[in-house]
């Protein structure tokens, strides 16, 4: 793979990365991504409208990370695959997290749950970003998901207000 282009060092870019996506009609949404002008943005606000239209991840991100932050981030999958039931589960996409962060170019990113920590942390891209690794929302240990998401948000803030500072600083 070629080296990643870097993150612009002016604007607060996150992604946020979970394992992947279910829907109760796969197929549907096979046929509605094949239709679609355009996937890759089809794709993103689906999943974005999927996790907080109501399901408990969203539920819980929204909980932690404040509506703010959950707007802000870019949310994707470490795999490009969906399935039809929660239980799901697939690989990380080596390639697919290699060509979103090259097209996202985030300065942050956030890994859900093994699947995805698994994935950044045998892939470097690099090292041109800092990730932050975290439980999926949904793990079995409601305080450990409080514990670090309420982590997650609070070096989300700080950095956010180093940036606003330097932006402030270097006009």
């Amino acid at each position: 793979m070629l080296p990643l282009t870097p993150p612009s060092p002016e604007k607060l870019v996150v992604l946020g990365v979970l394992q992947n996506e279910w829907f109760k009609d796969p197929e549907r949404i096979r046929q509605a991504l094949a239709h679609s002008s355009n996937p890759k943005t089809f794709r993103r606000r689906l999943i974005t409208y999927a996790l907080f239209a109501g399901c408990r991840t969203g539920r819980i991100l929204k909980k932690f990370l404040g509506e703010d932050w959950c707007e802000e981030i870019i949310w994707e999958n470490a795999s490009p695959q969906f399935g039809g039931i929660s239980s799901c589960t697939f690989p990380a996409d080596k390639k697919h997290l290699y060509n979103l962060m090259q097209e996202v170019r985030p300065n942050v990113v956030i890994a859900f749950g093994m699947t995805a920590c698994g994935a950044f942390a045998q892939t470097n891209f690099g090292g041109l970003y800092r990730v932050f690794e975290a439980p999926h929302p949904c793990a079995r240990d409601p305080e450990k998901v409080a514990r670090e998401l309420t982590r997650v948000r609070r070096e989300l803030d700080t950095m956010k207000h180093v940036q606003e500072v330097s932006a402030r600083l270097s006009r």
